[in-house]
């Protein structure tokens, strides 16, 4: 499901990276498939000792991809971590504010054009420092946080992270748990062998090309909260993928504004309006309603072309009107001139494709081979729906997830 750089390519598309942010120091980076792909080699199941696991043979196109380095919570982290008391790290949090941040980015480019002048150079040295201290306390509280959840839940970081894999997945490379994988694998088995999704036999490569699997996509992550919440993510464990980012955003979690769009939008062209911020049901019933929903804001937004005059006016007269819609035809295209506007500048569309284009791009067969495999959807949240969004959340999934939830940061 929560900030990206997120038109990078294949991986890390939820990392976002704004003109405000502190620079930190350098951190490491149910199947219903009628054809089961070949099992990978079982990797024996945890006792929480701390003895590492034996290594296992990933299945045919994946291979280990031991992250083990990358998360490990290490004396140097716990020298970080004992330099300050908890009570130092949230004030060095609190007088490094937005205003604080914004004069960092404004001094640091004075200092790149070579135009500081008087005490600047000191203010600059003394918020640089300020930023490494809260970066580098960061990276090594959510190190913490990762060993505590692993620990709670049987592992250690080296037996857990010693089982990521990186394969291909419908032609995108992913690098995810063992767990996912052999998820992934069962959904992929799942779409190549319908024949109503695959009638020309194509093989997984050719497939996702078919699919328009387009390498927008979000695996693995560095230690963070996940998107719209407090608890680490189901990425940092890598039990969660995104796909196709691009044409599948995460609707509501950047507040009401794209959700009432939708639901006015639902109200003129199908005369029954959706909240997306409520329960829509489980995969098949939600993946209608997503559709169905996404189709409505498309015409919507339409309605500002003269060619759709005559539809336009044809809604209207037969509409009847709720409460807070507009009650003639002028009305109503002001306010789809407003919205059209207001969702092309929103954070639930700005990184993505343009509302114009809908928001699900997937096929209800990829939908649900996914959820098939047993993965959990985003697009069937209670809440804001994060479309993009699959991860596991059964056998090893469920123990890891109940525990990132019941965990409270580190701090």
């Amino acid at each position: 499901a929560a900030g990206s750089s997120r038109r990078r390519k294949r991986s890390k598309s939820k990392s976002k990276s704004t003109p405000t942010s502190p620079p930190t120091p350098t951190s490491p980076p149910t199947p219903t498939s009628p054809q089961q792909s070949p099992k990978p080699v079982k990797v024996p199941a945890t006792t929480g000792s701390g003895t590492t696991k034996a290594k296992a043979t990933p299945a045919p196109g994946w291979r280990n991809s031991d992250a083990s380095k990358d998360y490990a919570f290490t004396e140097a982290h716990q020298k970080v971590l004992a330099s300050q008391s908890s009570e130092e790290r949230k004030q060095d949090r609190a007088e490094f504010d937005k205003a604080a941040q914004k004069r960092l980015n404004v001094l640091l480019k004075a200092e790149k054009k070579g135009k500081l002048t008087g005490d600047e150079p000191k203010e600059l040295a003394r918020l640089l420092a300020l930023a490494g201290r809260i970066g580098a306390a960061q990276t090594a509280l959510k190190r913490k946080d990762v060993e505590d959840v692993l620990k709670a839940a049987g592992y250690t970081v080296p037996e857990w992270y010693g089982q990521i894999r990186q394969g291909t997945f419908l032609n995108l490379t992913l690098r995810v748990h063992e767990a996912l994988m052999e998820r992934l694998i069962q959904a992929e088995s799942a779409l190549v062998a319908d024949p109503k999704v695959n009638p020309d036999q194509l093989k997984p490569a050719e497939l996702g090309v078919k699919l328009e699997m387009d390498h927008s996509t979000s695996d693995l992550r560095r230690p963070k909260a996940a998107t719209g919440g407090s608890n680490l993510s189901m990425h940092t464990f890598g039990l969660a993928v995104d796909l196709n980012y691009n044409g599948n955003p995460f609707l509501g979690n950047a507040g009401r504004l794209a959700p009432d769009v939708v639901k006015r939008a639902t109200s003129l062209v199908h005369g029954d309006s959706v909240d997306l911020l409520k329960p829509i049901g489980g995969p098949k019933e939600a993946y209608a309603t997503l559709t169905s929903a996404s189709q409505a804001l498309q015409t919507y937004l339409s309605y500002r072309q003269l060619g759709n005059r005559d539809e336009f006016e044809d809604k209207v007269s037969k509409h009847t009107q709720l409460k807070g819609e507009p009650g003639d035809a002028a009305g109503w295209l002001k306010q789809i001139e407003k919205d059209g506007k207001a969702l092309a500048k929103s954070a639930d569309f700005r990184k993505h494709d343009p509302a114009e284009k809908g928001f699900i791009h997937f096929s209800e067969a990829f939908v649900l081979a996914l959820t098939g495999a047993g993965l959990y959807w985003g697009g069937t949240y209670p809440k804001a729906k994060d479309i993009m969004h699959f991860d596991l959340r059964q056998g090893v999934g469920a123990t890891v997830d109940k525990k990132r939830r019941e965990h409270d940061d580190n701090t």
